[in-house]
């Protein structure tokens, strides 16, 4: 986090009584591909305007979370039941904001940054992390629960990852489809 996280925080709720939940940039390291690292540390910015593109679509009211950058009044997270139990991993945050918002507004803080590891993406692979992200806020937007399992997710993100990759390998040899 940088070093100012806290204060940002505490200045956020002081100035902000009606704010429930704040949530800020999370930047990602330990990329080795730099150009990569680069492209995924801009995704903050898109991912800003498509939640706001999907806030207003849907009249959720929420503002785009960011789950390792996220803080909450703990009157606020008692006030709505705590956390889904129900969710292992992806969309919690999600969840969280949904129903935080029925309580109390959430804000974007720009100046609450936090650097994370992108361990998960390296490891499970760029596009069916992404794509199980999106699928999952998809689901809670448009269904208003999650999709609670995460395997059945995980299974749907890795086809649609490996469709991806046939799509791309018959474009790259100019094939048809």
């Amino acid at each position: 986090a940088s070093p100012h996280w806290l204060t940002v925080i505490d200045q956020t709720f002081k100035k902000n009584p009606e704010v429930v939940a704040a949530t800020g940039t999370t930047f990602f390291y330990g990329i080795k591909n730099k150009q990569l690292q680069t492209i995924f540390n801009a995704l903050a910015l898109p991912n800003l305007l498509l939640n706001n593109l999907f806030r207003t679509l849907f009249h959720k009211g929420a503002m785009p979370p960011t789950g390792g950058n996220l803080v909450i009044r703990r009157s606020a997270i008692q006030k709505i039941g705590g956390w889904n139990k129900k969710i292992e991993f992806w969309g919690e945050d999600l969840d969280l904001i949904l129903r935080l918002v029925k309580v109390g507004r959430v804000k974007y803080v720009p100046n609450l940054v936090v650097y994370t590891s992108s361990r998960r993406f390296v490891k499970e692979g760029f596009v069916k992390t992404f794509l199980t992200y999106i699928l999952q806020t998809i689901w809670l937007l448009l269904f208003s629960h999650p999709l609670e399992n995460n395997k059945n997710m995980a299974e749907l993100a890795e086809s649609l990852n490996k469709a991806l990759q046939r799509i791309k390998e018959a474009i790259e040899k100019d094939e048809e489809l």
